[in-house]
């Protein structure tokens, strides 16, 4: 799916400093960065960040994008989750090395995932750290009292254990009637989790079918890996959503 890349300001060099790191699950981590030059910077809520770190002894620079959480009011930092890919130069580096202070050179904003001045209704599918650009997106509309639009927001994960966030977006639930927070277990065995059971996918399909009442025009936005990116799409164009209608960044981690 072809769509054209909007930013607020073109993409640039930041230097940034850790203000805090904060364990989210056994392999996800909340990055909180503050910037130092330039020290603000312009994005659209979703959009994601190329992260250039040195993560061996040899000095030689690698770079992967990660998805902006934080929002645009909050232009003098930035947050990221990231999770920990098993051999992942970057992501190993960030969870392994990375302390408060260190410095890390971003670049961007870049990505098409942002939401678009349709006004309709949204669907949000997430899993793992595919949490950052939901959040984001979220977080701006209803800090700027969007009470027009309903929002659904499915996330997944395998275990109780990998769900985080549930009191942050509870509290959005609570104000916001029109916001709907969905966290799904893919571990049916799991009895423990106040959650759905089973795929995210599969989840979001049955609501759907059986408690959504689909407007006729309907935007959906998607993050995650490449997998559940396929599977939401594929099952959302099966429930009748048009296809230009859903927004995603297929990247890789």
């Amino acid at each position: 799916m072809e769509q054209p890349v909007l930013s607020r300001t073109k993409p640039q060099t930041y230097k940034t400093v850790v203000k805090s790191i904060i364990n989210l699950t056994h392999d996800i981590k909340e990055i909180n960065l503050e910037l130092i030059s330039p020290k603000e910077i312009s994005f659209l809520a979703g959009q994601i960040m190329s992260f250039s770190v040195m993560p061996d002894s040899q000095g030689a620079k690698t770079s992967r994008t990660y998805s902006i959480s934080s929002t645009p009011a909050d232009s003098g930092t930035l947050q990221f989750i990231v999770k920990h890919v098993p051999g992942g130069k970057v992501s190993g580096y960030i969870h392994q090395k990375l302390k408060q202070g260190d410095e890390i050179e971003l670049k961007g904003p870049f990505g098409n995932l942002y939401v678009r001045d349709d006004g309709r209704d949204m669907i949000c599918i997430a899993g793992g750290s595919g949490m950052s650009s939901i959040k984001s997106i979220v977080t701006d509309l209803l800090q700027k009292n969007e009470k027009k639009r309903q929002i659904w927001f499915f996330f997944g994960g395998q275990t109780q254990k990998d769900i985080f966030y549930t009191e942050y977006f509870g509290k959005f639930e609570k104000q916001f009637g029109n916001f709907h927070f969905i966290p799904c277990i893919a571990d049916k065995n799991d009895v423990s989790c106040k959650c759905e059971r089973g795929l995210v996918t599969e989840i979001a399909h049955k609501f759907i079918e059986e408690k959504i009442e689909l407007p006729q025009e309907l935007s959906a936005y998607l993050c995650g890996s490449r997998g559940l990116l396929e599977a939401a799409v594929k099952m959302l164009v099966s429930s009748g959503i048009s296809e230009k209608n859903i927004f995603y960044d297929m990247f890789n981690l």
